[in-house]
């Protein structure tokens, strides 16, 4: 016993050195700071939350305060927990090992040695100490798994004891606990049942397996044959697959006619089979009726029952409601009786039952703290829908799950590619990099956008999403990660990521893409030793190995086929899976006792001292060939000492912003660091950071309106002022002037009257702005009114065209009898008590007129209408709006206006109420383009997309308008809420506020603002006038400089003892970016002053000691802060970017440098490299750029001559026809021409149609011919 608790000892110190040794020193990227800035503050994080995550958060972020960094403080927690669950995977090792010799004399050093090695090839797997350095939940999911199994298995080895009913109720605690961290801990349910079931029956392994297979394996594809026999009625279905099975399992037990064995045989079997059942009806019991029962039930109780009015079904009704009440009704029962209860296994259940709520009351800190409104409070869970939704992840959508149902069809089907059914496809089909698993081009031609989804789906076959699921989400996102684990991760110079993102051929080679490094340890020990153990377990207690198996299955392959993920991820997603690695984890401890053993029984010692060399000799290789192979190969990459990316890509955006500022944020890695910083750090609380992202939710909205937190938007949704006459408008824009003043209003609602609105009504305009079409109406009313009275002239076009051709064709093609449907016309004749046909017969007589002397139509008028008509040419009605306008004038519709009253509004709205025209009869009591600013708005009605035109919006910021002409971007047709949040945070802010977007946004999301935009570094500031400077986004240098040279901090991105993953990388690159754009705004030869402190100073003043090349100067300080042997750079298209830029900055061997690396590093670069020769010729650096053609013939593939002796005869030979003629310019440049034409041709060498080389052969001649024109001049 004291060697188990020493080797324990061991795994738990020797794993939190390590940990500790290489845990981040603050907030790291992703949720790592958000995390940390929620457990400080009690914050309310992401949905679902994480409330014991918090809670143990706030205790560490205060209790170790000889830690200056409270991120590290919060760090620490990840150390812990992960050395905890190292230690426990050491307990269950043993005890597994144990209960496999129970009955044997085994040595237990062996046992221990072996347990030993396997835990800690689980602590330096990656994923498990990539979660252990940083502030995620992910560590501790994992310790509450590695507990919740070791609980078990001691239960399992006391059974019967006193007392042992404790380790089932404490394990029901850990599981309501763990909900508070993150769900995947109730995957470890089917382990738990399995077990139990195992140690109450002593049933026959192979019959467990058997029956079974029976159940779970035959039925569902009897179940699916007869589908496929079309046998479509499900429940004559089910009943057949009954009865086949019944049939079958007589066969199989072949009965006989002692009934007794019969009734038991079957007893057995569904004790069997109930094993899988149970396991799902506990899952869902805490799922269902607690997780998501309980807010439910609570939200039921609060709107009172009405589950008929509110159209909710049976199963929802039961599921929201009666279950969660029954469950609680249970725990009241068992609580108040519990000692008069006999059966232990009620006592047990009801316990268990009321130890999980008590675990999942951590939630209730979620609502407490929204309540408080503190400055992160997402989702604003403040009331029981609001925390509902929060619980059912609402902001997040919904998906479907992989379609196994219709997968296992297709395989039982044969694949056969006449199947009548459809895989669901919906994940392949919003994959971003879909092209990577379709046979067919997502491009419509036509078009030059991309095909709709409904266009996708009907070309994708069965087999094409199958491949999608295997290649995709099995074997890049589950088997990739586990190979990442036990057979070593590749950590070379191809940057996977970024290879995989900007892939766009057709089916991509999985295997190219693995990341896997079959020989990083040597051979893969951890998988070959695992895969040992795993046969050595099922053959001697199979049992527990199915147990440990449905394990590794469950948080595995499970998750796959739940989450469904489509492709790419925003980020590598391995954390996901520690449960599955950590069960593999047991078979490599099993797998170093199976050899062990086996090695000792073949090498019989006696003697003592020989014994403790053997022992000693095996642990040393044992343990240099797994834990210490990886601790040593593995730990630069996992070293996050000294990695202060996060803080400071935090801290230079909030320091790029002026005081008082408004800076808008993308993702989770422009924003997370920065509410760590503010909420913990208190730095640069003056910024009010504003998420795009979340910007599309009206609780996010309303934080920025009201909330806690410094730099509130007063949001001012009044009717705008308008300060000009509303004589200078025109009359169908509602410019109305304000009662008792000489102010005039653009009157939105169209109320005519000024609309001011107090906070309650603000907030409910917010809240109404969750809809999009709401939002656009509003948009379009308030910042484009000559865009909104387009749209409703193109609708009331649309209906006029729709009248005319009724008006004119009605003779030729239909009976005035029989016209139900009211035109617009018809409807506004009558309500001005005009006779509607006498009105079309003279339509008719004046559109015949104008039409026959518009086309000079020779033929019948009629049939040639008709043909126009039929043809859907558009010609018939030639400027329509011009048409009716001419008929507008005659005596018939010269009311029309007047009954307009100068507003398309009022007749739009009134003819809709009709149910004709374009909407149909189903929307006739629905109401015209109302504004957000109504109470109550249910129904409405908007116009389709084509007749939207562009939005051409006038705004003021700063007192100054500026002009914003952008398209809708939600389906072409609408704008998103955030696209309309931006206009009103630029139209409300106060005069001294700077608005900034993070360089990081997107240009889809800058609602082509870039003309006012200023790039000032890792921001770029709004300004109020046009500053765009040609195509590119204007660049205010100083400020650039000042930023980058003086405020931003980049530490540590010069040590190459610091390992930067490809992700961070990514990110970190902007800042090269900076760098380059600096250097390009300073002209060639400029210069640049420093003081006796090296610091920046301008060229007047006196402290101006040195002078340097600006270029550079600026190119050797990033060398200096990011060298490219720490940030690496991978894509080719920036080092040629670069290596332009060190040439014309004088920096001749970094060029040099650079285009070498371009040059080997793929031939598939050489496209890209004449660009840079072409780039020297035009500044006649003419010797370069023939060196640098002569470098990529060299290498291009379809040069089979010596380029050194291509060029040197090619200048032999012009150099002699220069002895003997004199050529003008333009004789000189043919007979180059010639010169190297003829002897490509001479060489045999086919360019036709090769791309590289005509490029260069073109870039030559402008060499050679610059070369010998300067000779000649000279």
């Amino acid at each position: 016993m004291n060697q188990n608790r020493i080797f324990a000892a061991v795994s738990f110190l020797f794993s939190l050195i390590i940990y500790f040794i290489t845990m981040a020193p603050t907030a790291s990227f992703w949720d790592c700071g958000e995390f940390i800035a929620c457990s400080y503050t009690l914050g309310v994080p992401h949905p679902p939350g994480t409330p014991l995550y918090l809670l143990i958060g706030n205790v560490f972020s205060n209790i170790w305060i000889f830690v200056d960094d409270i991120g590290a403080r919060v760090n620490s927690i990840s150390p812990i927990v992960s050395a905890l669950s190292v230690v426990l995977l050491y307990l269950i090792i043993v005890q597994l090992i144990q209960l496999i010799n129970k009955n044997e004399n085994i040595k237990l050093i062996y046992v221990y040695f072996s347990a030993l090695i396997g835990s800690l090839v689980f602590a330096f797997t990656h994923s498990h100490w990539f979660n252990a350095v940083e502030a995620e939940v992910y560590s501790m999911s994992t310790f509450f798994t590695a507990i919740v199994v070791w609980l078990i298995l001691k239960w399992s080895c006391n059974r019967g004891k006193i007392g042992n009913a404790k380790f089932i109720v404490l394990i029901s605690y850990l599981f309501g606990l763990a909900i508070g961290v993150h769900l995947l801990n109730l995957l470890c349910i089917p382990f738990v049942i399995l077990i139990i079931y195992f140690k109450y029956t002593d049933d026959s392994f192979w019959g467990f397996i058997i029956d079974n297979s029976i159940a779970f394996l035959l039925g569902p594809i009897v179940f699916i044959g007869l589908d496929i026999l079309g046998i479509n009625v499900i429940i004559i279905r089910f009943l057949l697959m009954v009865l086949f099975l019944c049939v079958f399992f007589s066969i199989q037990r072949k009965i006989t006619i002692n009934l007794n064995s019969t009734l038991v045989s079957a007893k057995l079997f569904f004790q069997r089979i109930s094993v899988p059942i149970v396991s799902i009806v506990v899952f869902g019991l805490i799922y269902i009726g607690v997780i998501k029962g309980l807010p439910n039930m609570v939200n039921q109780l609060s709107k009172g029952l009405n589950f008929t009015n509110d159209g909710i079904s049976f199963w929802d009704s039961f599921s929201m409601f009666y279950l969660p009440l029954i469950m609680i009704f249970c725990v009241l029962f068992g609580v108040v009786f519990f000692s008069r209860i006999k059966s232990n296994f009620f006592k047990v259940s009801l316990a268990s039952m009321a130890m999980i709520y008590i675990g999942f009351s951590t939630y209730t800190l979620i609502p407490i703290r929204a309540v408080q409104n503190p400055n992160i409070n997402e989702n604003s869970p403040d009331n029981l829908k609001k925390f509902l939704s929060y619980m059912n992840r609402d902001q997040y959508g919904e998906w479907n799950q992989v379609d196994v149902y219709n997968i296992l069809k297709y395989y039982l089907s044969l694949g056969s590619s006449k199947e009548n059914f459809k895989i669901d496809a919906s994940r392949i089909i919003e994959s971003p990099n879909i092209q990577r698993w379709v046979p067919f081009s997502v491009v419509d031609f036509d078009s030059g956008g991309m095909l709709s989804p409904d266009e996708i789906k009907n070309k994708l076959s069965n087999k094409n999403v199958i491949d999608f699921i295997k290649n995709y989400q099995i074997s890049e996102m589950y088997l990739r990660y586990f190979g990442w684990q036990f057979i070593g991760k590749e950590y070379n110079k191809d940057d996977f990521s970024w290879d995989r993102n900007q892939n766009t051929s057709l089916g991509v080679n999985i295997e190219n893409l693995s990341n896997i490094d079959w020989f990083r340890y040597g051979l893969p020990f951890g998988l070959i030793f695992g895969i040992i153990g795993l046969f050595y377990q099922f053959r001697e207690d199979p049992k527990r190995a199915l147990s440990v198996l449905i394990l590794f299955i469950v948080t595995g392959v499970f998750i796959i086929l739940y989450l469904n993920q489509y492709d790419p991820q925003p980020r590598e997603r391995d954390y996901s899976y520690v449960g599955s690695f950590f069960a593999f984890s047991i078979w490599i401890g099993i797998g170093c006792f199976a050899v062990i053993s086996s090695v000792s029984r073949m090498i019989s010692i006696k003697n003592r001292r020989n014994k403790i060399v053997f022992n000693c000799i095996i642990f040393s290789v044992l343990f240099g060939a797994l834990p210490f192979n990886y601790i040593i190969n593995d730990y630069k990459y996992h070293n996050r000492s000294g990695n202060n990316a996060a803080w400071d890509y935090g801290y230079n955006l909030l320091n790029s912003c002026k005081t008082n500022s408004v800076l808008f944020t993308n993702g989770d890695n422009d924003t997370f660091p920065l509410w760590y910083l503010q909420e913990v750090e208190n730095l640069r609380n003056d910024v009010r950071v504003v998420n795009l992202s979340l910007l599309n939710t009206p609780w996010y909205i309303n934080q920025l309106y009201d909330n806690n937190a410094i730099g509130n938007i007063n949001f001012n949704f009044d009717e705008p002022i308008v300060l000009v006459d509303s004589k200078n408008y025109d009359k169908d824009i509602p410019i109305l002037k304000i009662e008792n003043s000489d102010q005039y209003f653009l009157d939105i609602n169209g109320n005519n009257k000024f609309d001011k609105y107090n906070k309650e009504q603000t907030k409910n305009i917010i809240k109404n702005l969750e809809d999009p079409v709401l939002g656009t109406i509003y948009a379009y009313k308030r910042w484009a009114p000559s865009s909104w009275k387009e749209i409703e002239e193109n609708y009331f076009r649309f209906e006029i065209q729709q009248s005319l051709d009724e008006l004119i064709i009605s003779e030729n093609k239909l009976d005035v009898a029989q016209v139900n449907e009211m035109s617009i016309l018809k409807y506004m004749l009558n309500k001005m008590n005009q006779d509607y046909y006498k009105v079309k017969r003279e339509v008719e007589l004046q559109a015949k007129e104008e039409l026959i002397k518009r086309y000079n139509f020779e033929d019948s008028f009629d049939n040639v209408l008709l043909g126009l008509i039929n043809n859907s040419q558009k010609e018939l009605c030639l400027s329509l709006w011009q048409e009716y306008k001419m008929l507008q004038s005659e005596i018939h519709f010269n009311r029309i206006d007047k009954y307009r009253l100068g507003s398309f509004s009022s007749i739009l709205n009134e003819y809709i109420n009709t149910g004709m025209g374009l909407y149909s009869s189903s929307l006739k009591n629905e109401e015209w383009a109302v504004t957000p600013e109504q109470q109550n708005v249910v129904n409405y009605v908007f116009p389709v997309g084509s007749f939207n035109p562009e939005f051409n919006a006038s705004l003021y910021y700063k007192n100054k308008p500026i002009n914003i002409n952008i398209n809708p971007t939600l389906q072409n047709n609408f704008f998103r809420i955030q696209d309309i949040m931006i206009m009103k945070i630029l139209e409300d802010v106060n005069y001294n506020t700077n608005v900034y977007f993070a360089a990081t946004v997107s240009p889809d999301s800058r609602i082509n603002l870039d003309s006012y935009l200023s790039n000032q570094g890792m921001v770029y500031e709004v300004t109020n006038k046009d500053i765009k400077d040609s195509y590119s986004i204007y660049v205010d240098r100083e400020i650039l400089r000042d930023n980058l040279l003086e405020v931003y901090r980049f530490t540590n991105l010069n040590n190459n003892n610091i390992y930067y993953n490809s992700d961070l990388q990514r990110i970190l690159q902007n800042y090269r970016m900076l760098f380059l754009y600096l250097t390009e705004e300073y002209e060639p030869g400029e210069q640049i002053c420093l003081n006796n402190n090296k610091e920046l100073v301008s060229k007047s003043s006196k402290s101006c000691k040195f002078q340097y090349n600006a270029r550079e100067y600026i190119m050797s300080q990033m060398d200096k802060i990011m060298p490219d042997n720490v940030i690496k750079i991978y894509n080719p298209n920036l080092k040629l970017y670069m290596a332009e830029l060190y040439y014309y900055s004088g920096m001749y061997k970094k060029f040099e440098n650079y285009i070498d690396d371009v040059v080997e590093g793929n031939s598939q670069n050489l496209i890209l490299l004449p660009s840079i020769a072409l780039s020297l010729s035009n500044s006649k650096d003419f010797i370069e750029s023939n060196n640098l053609i002569k470098k990529i013939l060299k290498i291009h593939p379809g040069f089979i001559h010596s380029a050194d002796d291509f060029l040197d005869e090619i200048n032999f030979i012009i150099k002699n026809k220069l002895i003997d003629y004199t050529f003008d310019d333009e004789s000189l440049e043919n007979m180059i021409f010639d010169v190297i034409f003829e002897r490509i041709n001479s060489l045999g060498i086919n360019f036709s149609e090769d791309e590289v080389m005509i490029y260069c052969l073109q870039i030559l001649i402008k060499n050679y011919n610059g070369i010998y024109s300067i000779e000649e001049n000279a």
